[in-house]
């Protein structure tokens, strides 16, 4: 019988995506499993312990949950050193050997790559790989690895040795589901798509008629992508909105005025901009101030296993998303059900009639939709299948 459930991330505690990802998963899943003690195990930096200190009060209130710090957390932006990749592999293992040891949980459910290989050959009867993304893909887009280096084939092979070792494995998307099933282990795939935080019944849905270009408030959500990698990408679809008429953008973020600034061709105080550092659980109540939402990356190697966490947060809110191609999963999505959105392959095809017709949708079937794919619900059941 299951007693405990190890939750461990790599993920700063401070950002969204551990909220989003895994702080209100967790507490959702202690909620419904009060049997089950849960802990969440973090890599951490000193600067982060009032922000842990604080987070530790929060979960008091519901008793099953407490927070365990396995280590410090290191900079990632040297792997494509192949001795800074073997090091830091070997720290992670002593770190979740260690913890797994004294903590003695019965399930470890890994998050990203790091935290699975520290998983493999720990003592623990099972464990649950959850990647996210295809990292040493994902690093290659982001110019922190060369495909086809060293380190790039280490990191191929500890994927290998990964998925050997996973009692199941978590995926967002057909072709990552795909990508895993390739390696013909056997091993159970759960395709759970990115979670987001469900939306309150007090929440009202706003229902606009627009009249023209001028009354759109086209939203996005989180930050650029690591180093800054989809700014061009993002710089490219705003200022089309801008050339053709939008005026009016709200960005959820934590990244710097700056940094959204460096998204326009012209001044910011040219639009009416609103930039809001929300909390996760906030996210879904703030888009309801905007008519759709968007999102594009640039080409990357793992393209049509991206679907975005972003993009699932304006579904959440019922919101129409305007993506490119890139974004592949969610460009899937929006192909078979068009009420989702729309995508683009060539920019300059992005039909501004078309977004104010989506925007006069149902926010409620986008909602729905959410709802029905995307909530907590089949990713509670598979974690019990899990257990």
């Amino acid at each position: 019988m299951t007693k405990k459930i190890a939750f461990i991330s790599y993920e700063n505690i401070n950002s969204g995506l551990f909220e989003s990802q895994i702080l209100y998963p967790v507490i959702a899943l202690a909620k419904s499993n009060p049997e089950i003690n849960y802990e969440i195990v973090i890599f951490w930096r000193p600067s982060e312990r009032p922000s842990i200190q604080a987070l530790e009060m929060k979960l008091q209130a519901i008793g099953n949950i407490r927070i365990v710090t396995c280590g410090i957390r290191l900079p990632t932006k040297y792997i494509g050193s192949l001795l800074f990749s073997v090091l830091l592999m070997t720290y992670m293992q002593i770190c979740v050997r260690r913890y797994c040891k004294i903590h003695k949980p019965d399930i470890c459910y890994c998050r990203g790559y790091l935290t699975a290989y520290g998983a493999v050959g720990a003592p623990c009867p099972k464990f649950v790989f959850d990647p996210r993304s295809l990292w040493q893909l994902e690093c290659v887009s982001a110019n922190l690895l060369k495909q086809g280096s060293f380190s790039f084939h280490y990191w191929t092979k500890i994927e290998k040795k990964i998925v050997e070792a996973a009692s199941s494995i978590f995926t967002v998307s057909t072709a990552m589901s795909a990508h895993f099933e390739a390696f013909r282990t056997g091993k159970a795939i759960y395709q759970i798509p990115i979670l987001t935080t469900p939306v309150s019944d007090k929440n009202k849905i706003k229902k606009q008629i627009i009249v023209d270009a001028t009354n759109l408030t086209a939203a996005y959500v989180g930050s650029l992508g690591i180093n800054g990698i989809n700014k061009g990408a993002l710089r490219h679809l705003v200022n089309k909105l801008c050339d053709l008429g939008i005026r009016r953008f709200l960005f959820l973020t934590h990244e710097t005025t700056e940094n959204i600034a460096s998204l326009f061709d012209k001044k910011l105080e040219t639009y009416d901009v609103t930039i809001v550092a929300c909390q996760a659980n906030e996210i879904a109540t703030r888009l309801q101030d905007a008519d759709f939402g968007f999102h594009a990356l640039p080409h990357q190697l793992d393209a049509q296993t991206r679907l975005g966490t972003k993009v699932l947060e304006y579904w959440n809110a019922g919101l129409p998303a305007l993506i490119n191609s890139h974004v592949g999963a969610a460009a899937k999505l929006i192909e078979d059900d068009n009420f989702l959105g729309c995508f683009y392959e060539d920019i300059d095809t992005i039909d501004l009639d078309h977004i104010c017709n989506l925007s006069n949708g149902s926010r409620q079937k986008i909602m729905n939709y959410h709802a029905t794919y995307f909530g907590y619900d089949n990713w509670l059941n598979a974690i019990k299948k899990t257990s």
